[in-house]
C-alpha cells in the first residue's frame, strides 16, 4: 500500500520552504536559469568518471586497493538505486510541486513521484561511499558538487526541500550500512576479490 499523503502541517512547511528558496533567484535571468538547469542534472557523470578513474589507476599501479574502492562505490550507488525504485514504485507517492502550486518549473520533467528524490539518494549514497573509502579531498569536492546539484533541483521547482533531505538521509544511511558488511568474509571473497580476479583475466 502506497503512502500518498503527508501531514498537512509538513506539506505547508515544505511548500513555504520551497517558495522561500525560489524567491532567492531571478527566474527572468537567462544565465541563472541555464546554470540551474545544468547543475540540476550534474550527478552521475562525475561519479562514473571517478569510479573509472579509480579502477584505471589500480590497473596502472597494479594495486587492487583502488579497485576495491571503486567497487565499494559501485555497490553503494547500485543498492540505493534499487532501493529508490522500490520506494518510488511501491511505498511513497507525492505529486511534484509544479503540479500543485503556482511555481513554474525551470526544467521539463515527467509528472512522476516526487518523494524521495532519486538524485538526493544518489548523492547521499555517493557521499557515504566516499567517506567509507577514506578520501577527504574527494569527499569535499563531491560534497560541494552534489550540494549545488540538490539546491538547483529545489530552485528549479521540481522537488520540495523535504524530498531532498529525505533522499540524502536514505541514501547515506543504506550506503553506510555497507560498512557493517564489507568486513564480512563472504563480502570480501565474492563481491570484492571475485570481480577483481575475473577482470584481471581481461587485463582490466
Amino acid at each position: 500500500m502506497r503512502i500518498e499523503n503527508i501531514p498537512d502541517y509538513l506539506q505547508k512547511i515544505d511548500t513555504q520552504a520551497l517558495e522561500w528558496m525560489r524567491s532567492m533567484i531571478n527566474t527572468d535571468n537567462a544565465f541563472v536559469v541555464t546554470s540551474i538547469r545544468y547543475m540540476a542534472d550534474m550527478e552521475i557523470i562525475p561519479m562514473l568518471i571517478l569510479i573509472a578513474g579509480l579502477w584505471s589507476w589500480g590497473i596502472y599501479k597494479m594495486n587492487d586497493e583502488y579497485k576495491k574502492k571503486a567497487l565499494l562505490l559501485v555497490y553503494c550507488i547500485s543498492v540505493n538505486y534499487a532501493l529508490y525504485w522500490c520506494l518510488s514504485l511501491f511505498i511513497f507517492s507525492r505529486t511534484r510541486p509544479e503540479l500543485v502550486s503556482a511555481i513554474a518549473p525551470l526544467i521539463q520533467h515527467i509528472p512522476d513521484n516526487s518523494f524521495p528524490s532519486g538524485h538526493a539518494i544518489f548523492a547521499g549514497a555517493s557521499i557515504a561511499g566516499l567517506y567509507l573509502i577514506g578520501n577527504r579531498l574527494l569527499l569535499l569536492i563531491f560534497s560541494i558538487l552534489f550540494t549545488a546539484m540538490l539546491m538547483a533541483r529545489i530552485f528549479a521547482g521540481i522537488h520540495y526541500p523535504g524530498d531532498i533531505i529525505a533522499g540524502v538521509i536514505i541514501g547515506a544511511g543504506f550506503a553506510g550500512g555497507l560498512s557493517l558488511l564489507r568486513n564480512k568474509k563472504w563480502f570480501e571473497i565474492y563481491l570484492i576479490q571475485f570481480p577483481i580476479k575475473i577482470a584481471s583475466y581481461a587485463k582490466l
